[in-house]
């Protein structure tokens, strides 16, 4: 669902009346551009799997993989400087740049290596992206925990060499297409070592290999801010800090409190566009509806959608999974949140295909128009118990589109019989002893800080990591991970979900652990199919493109036929600017570039307590 960053700037006319603003001195590094995000972001570790498009947007700007992909589709370098393929040897070796972490040390092979195997494979945490990395040797027995993490053929041959062995039948061209997922940039190994809980939740642990680093983070002001990494792609200590990264710093206020983002928002019920600089994001529907022709719009790489937990005896029947997703008027919801196209399956079009892309390939499996007949009458052959409860609940984000969509899903629910509640999540919050952050501790003193979490991040997480699912129906941007529809698909199946596997122990009395058990983990859905699980199997194994296409397609097919989850809408990012800001780009996943981001006469903006006027300054 695309509630991600969201950026307003306003013109010098309406600055005027602003205070604290300083003027352009000697001491000038480029632009510092006030932003705005919908959503407020806790977690900032690449490798986790994230549930909304907000935080894939921001990992885009903190970390790079290896490659990118364009806006055309084309394989581009990042990290990696440059690459050879070994066909008959079936190995690929990269060498990277020179480029550097946000702490002016230089990125090396081994960040990436430990990424992979310690956070990505691990099979103790659980993570479907591990998926994108299975046609790497000894990738998916590394996750099955059957082979430790060192025995992953891919590995840093030299400092700055990563040597990678891909399995027989892989198409490697592909495998170079996941690198560029953000899934698996690197992390730096002593971060994580010296704070596994919390080294990505505060502003002082938080180390980045990307265009930009995190300048400050305090969630009790509601400020987030970001900084040009002067180590991106060149050494930090010589030639110009803009070499590459053209504004200096990005501004975010995420809370209403002080009125600045309301009067910003304002602005957008103006007929004056140009007022609004750059704006994404954080839109009311209203406003949405009323600046559409005024937006730019991009497809991202991920499906909103409603995830069954299925070992619920109601949703148990696939009967009535189908019933209740043919009830729904996806195009209502659209017309509702205005960006965004009815999901026509679970495959977006941003996924490419041998030929065209994954949609083009294939064909709708499911109706944008709600058919309330023929779900009443595919209910008419389910017999449910009387102990089981047709009561739902459905949990999801709590924000103006999730309700939206919450409402006109309750009416057409509602006219099948079924009862529904709500749970609107945002944070849950977790007391962490000893940590030690820039924005909280006082003189290097040791304080208790807070760390925040995403509930909804958190319930999808324990589905995944422990096989416990505490929902009913859960809502969340399903990722696609990278623009090819196996990994994806294979993570809803039994064998190939990447979620590893759950251990379990008993503890006595003095605190030693005895392992009691160990079994495989099943996906988010707690879905098991054999048939479905035999087409996956099939397609992983298919050398061929055009049989592997086919087997891609069945399976999605099937799936939907079995529906564990419900997919609602292929989400966009969109945006709407003034002439005043250029160049802002977007890659192939449908995330916005800012990198060389350019606002005339940026230095009427300069300093960093901007304050947007409230409405009765703008009076005077």
């Amino acid at each position: 669902m695309k509630k991600i960053l969201s950026m307003l700037l306003v013109l010098s006319t309406f600055l005027g009346c602003a205070v604290g603003m300083t003027s352009c001195s000697d001491d000038d590094e480029g632009a510092e551009i006030s932003i705005y995000l919908s959503d407020v972001i806790y977690d900032f570790d690449p490798t986790e799997v994230y549930t909304d498009d907000n935080a894939v947007q921001v990992m885009s700007m903190l970390y790079e993989p290896l490659f990118s992909i364009s806006e055309s589709g084309k394989l581009e370098k990042a990290a990696a400087k440059k690459y050879k393929v070994y066909e008959d040897e079936r190995k690929i070796v990269i060498e990277l740049r020179e480029t550097y972490w946000s702490d002016s040390t230089r990125l090396e092979a081994q960040n990436f290596i430990y990424a992979w195997t310690n956070r990505v494979l691990n099979p103790t945490r659980g993570n479907s992206s591990a998926v994108l990395l299975y046609d790497i040797v000894g990738a998916v027995e590394i996750n099955e925990g059957k082979l430790g993490v060192n025995q992953l053929g891919a590995y840093a041959s030299d400092t700055y060499e990563i040597t990678i062995e891909y399995r027989e039948g892989a198409d490697y061209e592909q495998l170079l297409r996941n690198l560029a997922s953000i899934s698996l940039a690197p992390v730096k190994e002593n971060a994580v070592m010296n704070g596994d809980a919390y080294w990505s939740k505060s502003a002082s642990t938080i180390i980045t290999n990307g265009p930009f680093k995190i300048y400050s983070l305090d969630y009790d002001s509601g400020t987030f801010t970001l900084q040009r990494n002067v180590g991106y792609h060149k050494d930090p200590f010589k030639g110009a800090s803009d070499k590459y990264i053209k504004p200096n710093k990005l501004m975010t206020f995420w809370l209403e409190d002080d009125g600045t983002l309301a009067t910003a928002q304002q602005q957008l019920d103006s007929s004056d566009v140009e007022k609004c600089i750059f704006y994404m994001g954080n839109m009311t529907l209203e406003q949405r509806a009323a600046n559409i022709k005024n937006a730019v719009t991009a497809d991202t790489l991920s499906t909103y959608s409603y995830l069954f937990n299925t070992t619920n005896p109601l949703f148990a029947n696939e009967n009535v999974r189908k019933a209740l997703s043919m009830a729904i008027d996806r195009n209502a919801i659209i017309s509702k949140v205005v960006f965004g196209k009815p999901a026509t399956g679970l495959i977006p079009g941003t996924v490419g295909d041998y030929k065209k892309t994954f949609r083009e390939m294939g064909k709708d499996l499911i109706s944008a128009s709600a058919d309330i007949e023929g779900a009443k009458a595919l209910l008419s052959s389910v017999s449910l118990p009387d102990t089981v409860s047709k009561n739902i609940k459905i949990t999801f984000d709590d924000n103006e589109e999730g309700w939206a969509i919450f409402n006109i899903v309750k009416s057409a629910w509602e006219s099948l019989g079924f009862g529904l509640t709500v749970e609107a999540n945002a944070v849950s919050f977790t007391e962490t002893e000893g940590i030690i952050d820039s924005v909280a501790s006082v003189g290097g003193e040791v304080v208790t800080v807070t760390i925040k979490d995403s509930t909804i991040q958190q319930i999808y997480k324990n589905a995944c990591q422990n096989g416990v699912y505490d929902f009913d129906v859960l809502a969340i941007d399903y990722q696609m991970f990278t623009d090819d529809a196996f990994t994806a698909l294979a993570s809803l199946s039994s064998n190939y979900n990447g979620n590893g596997m759950k251990y379990t122990y008993t503890t006595d009395e003095y605190g030693n652990k005895t392992l009691v058990s160990v079994s495989e983990l099943t996906n988010a859905c707690g879905f098991t199919d054999t048939e479905y699980d035999k087409l996956i199997d099939e397609a992983f194994k298919a050398s061929d493109p055009e049989q592997r296409s086919a087997l891609l397609h069945q399976a999605e097919e099937y799936l939907i036929g079995k529906m564990p989850l419900i997919p609602i809408m292929f989400n966009q990012n969109f945006y709407i600017k003034s002439k005043a800001l250029k160049n802002i780009d977007v890659d192939g996943f449908g995330n916005f570039i800012f990198n060389e981001v350019s606002l005339k006469n940026y230095e009427n903006y300069l300093g960093k307590n901007a304050v947007v006027p409230s409405s009765k300054d703008e009076e005077n």
